[in-house]
C-alpha cells in the first residue's frame, strides 16, 4: 500500500534550510546598530620548572556600529529578497511534488484496474482452451480449433502479464513520488 501523504522530500528540506539561513541573515542585519559586548576570561600559569604561578585575565569588549555607508541596509534588503525568492521556490516545488504524487497515484490505480480487468479474459480463455482440448481428444474439434484456442490463451496471458508489469512500474513511480520508502 502506498502512503497518501508524501514523506519528507530532500528538495523541500534543502529549501527550508536556505529559508532559515536567509531569515537568520535578516535578523543579524536588523541588529546592526545594537551594541555588542564580549567577555574573555583566561586562566593559566607562566612559571618554569613546574612551579605554580597562576594568573587570571579578564577582558571586556564593547563594540558600537555607527556608520557603514548604508551597506547593512543593502545586505538586509538582499537577504529579505532572497528569503522571499526561496519561499516562492518552495511553494512552487510543493505544488510540483503534489501534482507528481497525484499523477503517479492515479496512474497506479488505473494500471492496477486494467490488470484486474484482464483476469476475467484469461480465465475465460483458459476455460475455452480446456473445452477445445477435451473436444479435440474426443475427436470432435479440429487441430486448427485447438491451435486457435492456444493462441488466444497465450495472447490474453501476455496482455495480462504486460498489464501487471505496467502496474508494478506505476507502483514504483508512486512510491518514488510519495517518498514512502525511506532511503538511508
Amino acid at each position: 500500500e502506498i502512503a497518501q501523504n508524501p514523506g519528507r522530500r530532500e528538495e523541500l528540506e534543502q529549501l527550508e534550510h536556505g529559508i532559515r539561513m536567509q531569515q537568520t541573515a535578516v535578523r543579524r542585519e536588523k541588529q546592526f546598530f545594537l551594541p555588542r559586548l564580549a567577555a574573555v576570561v583566561d586562566f593559566g600559569s607562566q612559571d618554569f620548572d613546574f612551579a605554580l604561578s597562576p594568573y587570571a585575565m579578564l577582558g571586556l569588549n564593547l563594540e558600537f556600529s555607527l556608520y557603514d555607508h548604508r551597506a547593512h541596509r543593502h545586505r538586509r534588503s538582499s537577504a529579505e529578497a532572497e528569503s522571499q525568492r526561496l519561499i516562492a521556490q518552495k511553494e512552487h516545488a510543493e505544488a510540483q511534488i503534489d501534482l507528481q504524487v497525484r499523477t503517479a497515484l492515479n496512474g497506479f490505480r488505473t494500471a492496477s484496474q486494467q490488470a484486474r480487468m484482464l483476469e476475467t479474459p484469461v480465465r475465460s480463455a483458459a476455460a475455452s482452451h480446456r473445452d477445445v482440448l477435451n473436444r479435440y481428444r474426443e475427436g470432435v474439434a479440429t487441430y486448427l480449433e485447438l491451435l486457435d484456442a492456444q493462441e488466444n490463451l497465450k495472447r490474453t496471458r501476455l496482455q495480462h502479464a504486460l498489464a501487471l508489469q505496467n502496474a508494478w512500474m506505476k507502483w514504483a513511480d508512486a512510491t518514488y513520488a510519495t517518498a514512502s520508502f525511506p532511503i538511508e
